[in-house]
């Protein structure tokens, strides 16, 4: 039975400690916003971890490090796009362009950068589900969480500084190069690759994507760039995240709630000032396979609707008056009490449902029936044939 709860009441780091200690094997999965990500656990030990709706940071580690060019992850990236079969870790190992055992060593790292991020997530919740596995079996790793929950928990207190500064990952900064230009400050690594990306246009997260750092990384780094009085606050924009493949060919067929003119406006807004959706949208290829038959008629129980539209009913004031002699309990007597009146041809099939009144008789004049159980005309009027008469049917009967 799954685990459920809110990282209110229950951080992250907790949880993961009380299932390592517990020695549980299962998914850990967790919510924050548009943020979504899963923890692997193997007896209490983290076998694979990773955060969706954001870049893949195995790539870019690897071309960081120098272990391959950018052109070649470009390569492997293309290769998977067009058989989907290999992951882009395996088509590198395979096509001898990374060893195995330095892949694994990066696996790891990613994994552990997953996880710290996860870390600082806190309006959210989790659901734990046990004895579920990775899909994939290739480059698991098997980390003590005992040395991730140290480590997460000094990223943790320094994430409550940079939370100060930069809340949320939508705010777009810009950079004082005239006050940059004339300091000796020292910059880090980090800060030397962001400083051309803040520019007043890219958002934190955007500046993320672009240098493929993590974004404690690149927090920590424009940290200290604000501190500093380097850079300031341009504006905050709305969070939206990245959609996946599976939404953009719902938003290209129309689908979903795409099919929604005002979600279809806000996703082209969105994919216009996107880059990485653009691209994903210029990869998506529907085929057309021409129109539809149209399907044959479908014989059901439930009677036809009549052929005719019905000819309008006289209105009430047009309806024969009744005697003025008559008792109020004569008016409205039943119909084998009234004088007789010639049958009406009925055009549609009468039969009567299971568990419903029979129909009224025909010899009743349609207006009094109309007049003693629907007194909202038009509500009745916009039923068809078969739900007028089960409806006369049933408040006929109950009198």
């Amino acid at each position: 039975m799954p685990i459920h709860g809110s990282l209110d009441e229950a951080p992250v780091a907790d949880v993961v400690q009380l299932l390592s200690l517990g020695q549980k094997t299962g998914c850990l999965a967790l919510t924050d916003g548009t943020l979504r990500g899963e923890i692997y656990l193997d007896e209490g030990r983290v076998c694979q971890a990773t955060v969706f709706n954001r870049r893949d940071r195995l790539g870019d580690l690897l071309v960081r490090s120098g272990k391959i060019t950018r052109q070649q992850l470009e390569e492997a990236i293309n290769e998977y796009r067009a058989s989907g079969a290999r992951r882009v870790s395996k088509i590198l190992v395979e096509s001898g362009q990374v060893a195995r055992k330095d892949l694994e060593q990066f696996v790891r790292v990613g994994v552990e950068e997953a996880v710290y991020f996860m870390f600082s997530w806190r309006n959210g919740s989790f659901t734990f589900t046990s004895n579920v596995r990775p899909e994939s079996k290739d480059f698991l790793v098997s980390i003590d969480p005992q040395g991730l929950l140290l480590e997460g928990a000094r990223r943790v207190d320094e994430w409550s500084l940079i939370q100060k500064k930069i809340p949320r990952f939508n705010m777009v900064f810009r950079i004082d190069r005239a006050r940059l230009n004339g300091s000796s400050a020292n910059l880090t690594d980090e800060q030397k690759r962001i400083v051309p990306l803040i520019d007043g246009s890219r958002d934190c997260a955007a500046i993320v994507e672009v240098t493929g750092l993590s974004e404690f990384e690149v927090g920590k780094a424009l940290f200290g760039l604000i501190t500093a009085g380097f850079a300031s606050l341009v504006e905050r924009r709305a969070v939206q995240r990245h959609l996946d493949y599976q939404e953009l060919l719902a938003y290209v067929v129309k689908e979903g709630r795409f099919a929604d003119a005002e979600h279809r406006k806000a996703a082209a807004r969105h994919i216009a000032d996107c880059a990485t959706c653009t691209a994903r949208l210029k990869s998506i290829h529907v085929r057309r396979t021409g129109s539809i038959a149209a399907l044959p008629a479908i014989e059901t129980d439930t009677p036809a609707a009549p052929a005719e539209t019905p000819a309008k009913q006289p209105a009430p004031s047009a309806r024969p008056a009744t005697p003025a002699a008559a008792a109020p309990s004569q008016q409205h007597a039943a119909p084998q009490a009234s004088a007789p009146v010639a049958p009406t041809p009925v055009s549609e099939p009468t039969a009567v449902e299971e568990g419903e009144a029979p129909a009224p008789s025909p010899d009743v004049a349609w207006p009094d029936v109309e007049r003693r159980v629907h007194p909202d005309r038009r509500a009745h009027e916009r039923r068809s044939g078969g739900e007028r008469r089960r409806a006369v049917s049933r408040n006929w009967a109950a009198g």
